[in-house]
């Protein structure tokens, strides 16, 4: 078990130095692929709430049958 944390951590690590040593190396294009993973993500929580929504408005409308 105490393994598999210091995989782990080493791993967190790895990713950080990754990032970090992108940014530095070309801050515009990273910033570029940052706004655009954020957008991406944005866009998928606003299409969960959106379906979200629309699946519990469902719930409470009554449809004759």
């Amino acid at each position: 078990m105490g393994l598999a944390i210091d995989i782990k951590k080493v791993l967190l690590y790895l990713i950080i130095f990754f990032v970090l040593v992108s940014i530095w190396n070309n801050p515009a294009d990273s910033a570029h692929t940052a706004g655009r993973y954020l957008g991406t993500v944005g866009h998928f929580l606003v299409a969960v709430a959106e379906r979200g929504s629309t699946f519990f408005r469902g719930l409470t409308t009554r449809n004759p049958a």
